[in-house]
């Protein structure tokens, strides 16, 4: 037999063979297959960030992988949903685009200042046609402190105002004609506790 014709006939059957070994759902895919980044996102401990002590905080790193063929473009990180005031994000390190094969990094801060289980939902969003909206859950345990910290405490006194209001707790500032400014008040803010003060807002 001809050479080139057994060479022929041996990869002809073998194409055969594959083919009959694959079901026609498996040809489909293939047929079909497209090229897309596909997010995976490494969460230590299973989402348990660990235990600490009130007012003593606790850092995880959380990796991002591109397993995908395509770039993964990071749109967003942001604690969505639990008690907020209990983390931070520390996004400094993340890359927003990832090649695929590459990864990149971002931190999660427990900082307790309650003594109990804290829970908190995560967004990550991305163009991964699969898991646009990525959320997931991170906990973790506060106990008391054994150095005794109390934690923050915010004290307000008032520098100077022209009409106060002894004994009752209100500031008055008299008598002022319509559209005109009263004279100022000037109060100073002050904490006078053990542990970082944080101010959200003020109205």
């Amino acid at each position: 037999m001809n050479v080139k014709l057994f060479i022929f006939l041996l990869i002809m059957g073998l194409l055969v063979f594959l083919t009959s070994c694959m079901s026609r759902e498996n040809l489909f895919d293939l047929a079909n297959d497209t090229l897309d980044p596909d997010i995976k996102l490494s969460v230590p401990g299973g989402g348990f960030i660990g235990e600490t002590e009130v007012f003593v905080p606790r850092k995880e790193t959380f990796t991002i992988n591109n397993i995908g063929d395509k770039d993964l473009q990071i749109n967003g990180l942001a604690i969505i949903h639990g008690d907020i005031t209990q983390f931070d994000l520390d996004v400094s390190t993340i890359v927003s685009l990832l090649e695929p094969g590459d990864s990149t990094s971002f931190d999660i801060i427990f900082k307790p200042t309650k003594v109990k289980t804290s829970n908190v939902t995560i967004a990550l969003i991305s163009n991964d046609p699969d898991q646009e909206n990525y959320e997931f859950t991170i906990h973790g345990i506060a106990n008391v402190s054994t150095k005794g910290i109390t934690g923050p405490e915010a004290r307000i006194s008032l520098e100077s105002v022209q009409y106060p209001a002894e004994g009752t707790g209100i500031l008055s500032f008299g008598s002022v004609e319509v559209d005109r400014l009263s004279l100022p008040a000037r109060f100073t803010i002050e904490n006078i506790g053990d542990y970082d003060l944080m101010l959200y807002d003020l109205y």
